[in-house]
């Protein structure tokens, strides 16, 4: 078992653990099998280049990293990430941030992180949109891809 799946078993099954991390982590992060799916379309499409727009406290994100064919770029951009409420435990900011190939946009907002990304002529293979759930916002991240 890899170290991402043991903290995503930890925080889907032992509430104690996933409340030591922070007690809002349901139903804000994605359940099991949404999850799962996630896992499974990076096995089975096996993206180079992955972006994620959105990262709270990065269950979505411990799902990329622990399909058995992860991205070599996994570029996660959130610059509100814990805001209101930061994490008790940086356990997964911590472990995503060491992973090979991710890189973490704490600064600049989706909007113009992707803006200069594709103007570098950057592409993405998968796009992984979790972010504001404000309508303005998601339809400039859908547009820009």
């Amino acid at each position: 078992m890899t170290k991402a799946k043991t903290i995503i078993d930890g925080i889907y099954n032992d509430p104690a653990y996933r409340d030591s991390i922070a007690a809002d982590i349901f139903p804000t992060a994605i359940r099991r099998d949404q999850g799962k799916i996630l896992a499974g379309l990076i096995d089975r499409y096996k993206p180079e280049t992955v972006i994620e727009l959105g990262f709270r406290y990065g269950i979505s994100s411990l799902w990329i990293q622990s399909a058995i064919s992860r991205p070599r770029r996994h570029i996660i951009i959130d610059p509100y990430h814990h805001i209101p409420h930061p994490p008790k435990l940086n356990t997964v900011d911590a472990f995503i941030k060491k992973q090979k190939g991710v890189s973490f946009e704490e600064r600049l907002t989706s909007q113009v992180y992707l803006g200069k990304f594709l103007g570098e002529r950057g592409s993405a293979d998968l796009v992984f949109i979790d972010a504001s759930q404000w309508f303005d916002s998601v339809v400039t991240d859908m547009w820009r891809q």
